[in-house]
């Protein structure tokens, strides 16, 4: 699923809320509860599940970064918009609701790393 997804639901959940407690939990679960409906998936970046970034097809990589990169600035402005007492809860919603797919990210990357040392 795309990021803005993600990151725009776990701070409308914060904004809901009001506590960052629940909003990180509740963000939490509500990525995998989003990802278990059917929807459009992206294409890993050409080169990355056998190389990892160093190996990754340059142009692909820009243009799959786009949208994670836009995601994070339209969520952070949208919070910004906010009164001072929802914007924590609003920045954990939206962290956990992104943490799943960055454990994903630097899992692999982390994990091809560690291959290549054995």
């Amino acid at each position: 699923m795309l990021t803005s997804v993600h990151l725009l639901t776990g701070a409308a959940i914060g904004k809901a809320t009001g506590n960052p407690w629940i909003a990180g939990v509740l963000s939490f679960i509500f990525h995998h509860v989003l990802d278990s409906i059917p929807h459009y998936n992206p294409r890993p970046i050409k080169g990355f599940m056998e190389d990892g970034l160093k190996g990754s097809d340059r142009r692909d990589l820009v243009l799959k970064s786009l949208e994670p990169v836009l995601a994070i600035i339209i969520t952070l402005y949208l919070i910004a918009l906010n009164r001072s007492d929802l914007r924590t809860p609003m920045v954990v919603g939206a962290f956990f609701g992104w943490l799943p797919d960055l454990f994903v990210f630097f899992g692999l990357e982390i994990q091809k790393q560690i291959c290549k040392i054995f």
